[in-house]
């Protein structure tokens, strides 16, 4: 983190995976939680935001991995990840509202399995909520 900090870099994104075939136990959430306290912690040491980014398989399951993060690290910082969460079947603008003043970063990406243009869909949805849209900064 000191390399990042030293060539202007100020956010840091993170993922925590899967296991194989199964979900993850309370345990091991519990011990993800720890390791990425640790790891902001360390973040916040060299002026580097620490954010959780998402892929399909953090918010899939009702968002058992990705929502059993957040409510052991209540202030973590958010990098969302558009794309994955339409196709886990997620409304990001749900996600957007409920963790409005812990999200740092927004990725969108112009893909799907079948094709369509799924960031396009994405800001499209945003802007039918404009209290997100402007709270958001997304001008």
């Amino acid at each position: 983190m000191s390399n990042l900090g030293a060539v202007g870099g100020r956010t840091f994104g993170t993922s925590v995976g899967e296991p194989h075939g199964r979900i993850k136990t309370e345990d091991e959430l519990d011990a993800q939680a720890k390791l990425l306290q640790r790891i902001v912690k360390l973040g916040k040491e060299k002026g580097i935001v620490i954010y959780l980014h998402n892929h399909n398989s953090e918010v899939i399951n009702g968002m058992y991995d990705f929502g059993g993060t957040i409510k052991r690290i209540r202030d973590i910082q958010l990098g969302l990840d558009l794309n994955w969460l339409l196709r886990a079947g997620m409304n990001p603008v749900e996600l957007l509202k409920k963790h409005k003043e812990q999200i740092c970063f927004l990725h969108l990406r112009d893909q799907s399995a079948d094709g369509q243009r799924l960031w396009v869909k994405a800001m499209w949805i945003l802007q039918r909520v404009p209290e997100t849209y402007c709270r958001l900064s997304f001008d």
